[in-house]
């Protein structure tokens, strides 16, 4: 197996795990975090569950959410701030969101990127 796909398998399968954790965690404060009906696979419906998530966070539409827009919208985001925030500018993007769920989901399986 060449090394870009076996990585790319590896952070969808982070991916999926991470997300689904997070939003099982936050189903019960969210009505919007159900993901949606129909065929694709769960790191895609993860995925669009995170962005709509993130959309209606999103107050300003500027890209990114604040400490105070994820405190209101995204616990998960919320509790997890400042290590999502890695260049603690105040605010984080769907990317960085992104990252910090597959790290957490490596970190989880005990290994890294080799």
């Amino acid at each position: 197996m060449n090394q870009p796909t076996f990585t790319l398998s590896i952070l969808r399968n982070a991916m999926r795990v991470i997300l689904a954790t997070a939003l099982a965690a936050g189903a019960a404060t969210a009505a919007n975090a159900m993901p949606p009906a129909g065929g694709g696979s769960h790191v895609e419906e993860a995925l669009t569950v995170m962005h709509q998530r993130f959309d209606a966070a999103d107050s300003n539409h500027d890209g990114r959410i604040s400490r105070e827009e994820a405190r209101q919208h995204m616990p998960f985001v919320y509790r997890n701030f400042d290590a999502i925030d890695t260049e603690h500018k105040g605010y984080v993007t769907s990317a960085q969101i992104e990252a910090y769920a597959a790290r957490q989901a490596m970190a989880r399986r005990g290994g890294g990127l080799r």
